[in-house]
Parts: structure tokens; sequence; C-alpha cells
């Protein structure tokens, strides 16, 4: 199963920690009329930017655990 079933994707280049790696960017198909963030996933971590700032802004990397948390609070949060 896709955790990001309905997302946009976009091949894109990932500069984390080594050398770069291309990646799938994944974001809501929702975001394409405001700001967002697009998540790819990459070894074992999570890493998500600003989908303003594709492929050269700055990147959070998370452990899958990190990121199902952070996902839960966004969700929790906005469903209030």
């Amino acid at each position: 199963m896709d955790p990001f079933g309905g997302a946009v994707r976009r091949l894109g280049v990932l500069r984390a920690a080594g050398p770069a790696t291309e990646v799938v960017w994944r974001k809501a198909s929702a975001s394409e009329t405001s700001g967002c963030v697009e998540v790819a996933v990459a070894g074992r971590a999570v890493y998500v930017q600003d989908s303003k700032q594709a492929d050269g802004g700055v990147v959070l990397g998370l452990s899958a655990r990190a990121w199902r948390g952070l996902a839960g609070s966004v969700v929790r949060d906005f469903s209030r």
C-alpha cells in the first residue's frame, strides 16, 4: 500500500548527506494552489522539503518513526 496515494509525484534530487541521490518527491495533489512540503523516502529515512525550493532548499531528514509521529500530529491538529 502506498502511504502517499493520490499524491503528485516528480523525479528529483536529494542532497542530504553524501552524494546526490535521485528520488521521487511526493506532495498532496491539493497543494497545486498553495504552498506545501514534498516528501521522499530513501533508504530507512523520510526526507521533507519546501516544495517552493525543490532540489535546492533545506531538507529535513527523519526516521520512519519520527515521520509517523509528525504526520499524526499534523493530522490531529488540522482535524480539530
